[in-house]
This record gives structure tokens, sequence and C-alpha cells, in this order.
């Protein structure tokens, strides 16, 4: 298997193929017909297409400079679940991605868009 690909890569083309990226011309996946996945994403979230969101049920005031501030009723895009702590989750306020930071999973309801 490792000769067949060595021989189908040239050194300027890569390995592997990343959806993000368009591909450039004569370039492996060259061919592959364009998808929904590989139109860009929304502006209005700053790039964050596809994940999940929650709905802030309090409000809630930043102790620290890594924690999120938000009130109640906004709508937060999460950006990671799994943080050292399991009662936190990170992610930004979907109308303002600007503001970013740790939140309590408490303090929200999860949405099932």
């Amino acid at each position: 298997m490792f000769v067949v690909l060595n021989h189908l890569l040239t050194p300027e083309q890569p390995y592997f193929f990343c959806p993000l990226q368009q591909p450039q011309p004569g370039a492996v996946g060259a061919t592959l017909p364009a998808t929904s996945t590989m139109s860009s994403p929304a502006s209005s979230t700053g790039g964050m297409v596809g994940l999940r969101r929650c709905r802030a049920l309090y409000d809630c005031d930043a102790d620290n400079e890594d924690e999120l501030s938000f009130r109640e009723g906004e709508v937060i895009i999460i950006t990671n679940e799994q943080t050292d702590d399991e009662n936190w989750m990170e992610g930004a306020v979907e109308s303002d991605p600007s503001r970013r930071g740790m939140f309590p999973i408490s303090f929200v309801h999860m949405l099932a868009d």
C-alpha cells in the first residue's frame, strides 16, 4: 500500500486532505465535486458553523479573565465541551463572537438545533 501511495503523490502534493482548503488544479482531489461542506462559514458566527449551542438561563458575571459574562436569554456557541472542569464549558456569545470564555454548565440549557 505504501508503494502505491508513494507513486501517486508528487513532492508538492500533500498526503492529507483538508476540506476547508480549495483544491489546486492538478492536485490530489482536484476533480472532486464541491459540496456544501466546503462552503465558507457564516460571518455572523465568526466561522463557528456546525457547533452546538445553548441558551443562558441566568445572568452570569465573569470572576476571572478567562470566563464569559452573559445575560439571561443570550445564545452561546459551544467551542469546547470537555474542559479541565466537567462543570464548565467554553464558548462565545452568538450575537457577539468576540465575547468568549469559560462558563458554568448549570447556567445554560442545551438547544436541540
